[in-house]
């Protein structure tokens, strides 16, 4: 039997800018939350309170956060990236055993882009083109490392069980930032990416090009997210984090089913944003 909203004790890290939007939906499912953050979470996590735990402090202490939780059994939630580094998701995934790990890859849980895989399935992909940048934000570690895990998770599931076998990068610092053109390859499919920090310009969308012509727009920040050759197509209005969180509380933390996208999927992401990197 799953556990019940509340009784759903959450071990809550990092209720910063992003994270904070979290709370008032957990709160609005029931759940018991203890909020802490990167100096205070070894506290938080020593007594059998915690029945689940969910990770969005910068990605430096993910692994370290995760490593104790995994090691009580409890399930994770962790923001993108996972990891700077390939090595520390293999550290974690030592651990992994049968207990669930989800990293919330936003945009695999929109609405809009959800209808588009499904629309997809009965085409052949031959183009992607996607772009995730802005003017900041500024952190400790390379944007590619920030933007990118947004579109090659987007790429990669679209590409099924294509490899990502080759690609091409150009960075270039502009406006105080890194901007990226990525040009990645899924067995046939190409996928060409701009992503960064240096951008005066935000964006947030997604195409796919089509054997039969027809073209699919996946746009984050357009009040239409989702058109297909011009045309609007309606969708649910459900906020990607709300699935999400959703998802891991109400199916993953009972066991019912495995994470849709698991360590393996993160480690590959990783890997390849390592390789581009270099």
């Amino acid at each position: 039997m799953g556990l019940s909203l509340n009784k759903m004790n959450i071990a809550f890290f990092g209720a910063g800018k992003w994270g904070k939007n979290y709370i008032p939906i957990l709160e609005s499912l029931g759940a018991n939350i203890r909020i802490g953050n990167r100096n205070n979470w070894r506290d938080i996590l020593q007594d059998n309170w915690a029945t689940h735990v969910i990770i969005a402090t910068p990605p430096e202490n993910h692994i370290e956060i995760a490593l104790v939780a995994l090691k009580k059994n409890l399930p994770i939630m962790v923001e993108k990236p996972i990891a700077l580094t390939s090595q520390e998701v293999l550290n974690l995934m030592e651990y992994e055993s049968n207990t669930p790990v989800l990293v919330n890859y936003i945009h695999l849980f929109s609405p809009a882009f959800s209808h588009m895989s499904q629309m997809l399935k009965n085409e052949k992909i031959v183009e992607i083109n996607s772009a995730g940048c802005n003017l900041g934000p500024f952190r400790n570690y390379s944007s590619l490392f920030d933007y990118a895990p947004h579109d090659l998770s987007m790429g990669m599931y679209l590409a099924g069980d294509l490899n990502f076998d080759k690609f091409c990068c150009h960075a270039k610092d502009e406006n105080g930032g890194t901007n990226y053109n990525i040009k990645a390859y899924y067995g046939d499919i190409k996928h060409n990416i701009f992503i960064g920090n240096g951008s005066k310009e935000k964006k947030r969308y997604l195409e796919v090009i089509c054997e039969s012509n027809n073209k699919y727009v996946y746009d984050d920040l357009s009040i239409n997210k989702l058109v297909v050759n011009k045309e609007p197509v309606e969708i649910s209005k459900t906020k990607p984090l709300e699935n999400s969180i959703g998802y891991f509380l109400e199916f993953i933390s009972t066991g019912k089913v495995k994470p849709i996208w698991d360590l393996k999927f993160s480690l590959d992401i990783t890997k390849y944003l390592e390789m581009i990197s270099i």
